[in-house]
């Protein structure tokens, strides 16, 4: 077997927690985005008010991007998991010794 290509997938495990870490922290974050003070009130206060609520929707949407990303890392390793098993059971057939009856 030609190693030219290997895996850590205890790292990308760990890559994949720390993303969802992150994606967790980003949505409380962005769940706490403060109300804006609108003393006195300016011709631009309505826009302030719908530009923050905007921010805070960016902010998950982030968040579940980041989400969505450690998910996909997860499911790249189980893939290769098992396609590395089957290649390994195919090499294992291919080397078993053949009786002829």
């Amino acid at each position: 077997m030609n190693p030219d290509f290997e895996v850590d997938v205890a790292a990308l495990r760990a890559a994949a927690e720390d993303a969802r870490g992150l994606a967790k922290r980003v949505a409380a974050d962005a769940g706490e985005v403060p109300a804006p003070v609108i003393v006195p009130r300016w011709a631009t206060a309505d826009a302030v008010v719908l530009a923050t609520g905007e921010m805070g929707s960016f902010g998950a949407g982030i968040a579940a991007g980041i989400a969505a990303t450690a998910d996909q890392i997860v499911a790249a390793v189980v893939d290769y998991e098992d396609a590395d098993g089957e290649a390994a059971a195919r090499l294992r057939a291919a080397a078993r010794p053949r009786t002829v009856a």
